[in-house]
């Protein structure tokens, strides 16, 4: 008879590697982001700035001239989306496609938050993407939320005043 918990008792997993990066600003969830790839001229797109690290946003938000030049260059067809790839502290953070698609029950997809009218929804490409628009007075942040949270275990080391991040 097969014994599951007495093989999965002798199953060690190995230690993840994290990465720590030296956090910036009040609450120490601000990381430098060096570039970020996935979309454009020859499948990328690159972007410079910061990027907070938020398990209170749901998606990723960017900065609003970079999240309208990604939404003009993916076009209508989920099927041609490029994986993301944020590069922090020389470390590269892949987001496949399918983690920043979001379907409706009725089959739709959809792209949230317009760069003239906060609020629209476009039925047909759908990214989870949003203009951020809490940090105006840093406009080259991203927000990186559950969409870049489920791919990877965050460790916030308030004492230390670093994030870390590893594969999940």
């Amino acid at each position: 008879m097969y014994d599951a918990f007495s093989s999965m008792k002798n199953y060690k997993p190995s230690d993840p590697e994290v990465s720590f990066i030296l956090a910036q600003g009040n609450y120490g969830t601000r990381a430098p982001l060096n570039t970020a790839t996935g979309v454009g001229e020859n499948g990328s797109l690159v972007m410079f700035g910061g990027a907070l690290v938020d398990t209170g946003t749901s998606s990723l938000c960017g900065p609003r001239s970079m999240v309208t030049n990604i939404h003009s260059l993916i076009g209508a067809t989920i099927m041609t989306l490029p994986p993301l790839t944020f590069t922090i502290n020389g470390i590269d953070y892949p987001v496949p496609t399918q983690t920043y698609i979001q379907k409706e029950p009725l089959g739709y997809c959809w792209v949230e938050g317009s760069p003239d009218r906060p609020g629209w929804r476009l039925h047909v490409s759908s990214l989870r993407f949003q203009v951020n628009t809490d940090l105006m007075d840093e406009p080259e942040t991203w927000i990186l939320g559950d969409v870049f949270l489920r791919l990877y275990f965050s460790v916030f080391d308030q004492e230390n005043g670093r994030i870390g991040l590893a594969p999940s």
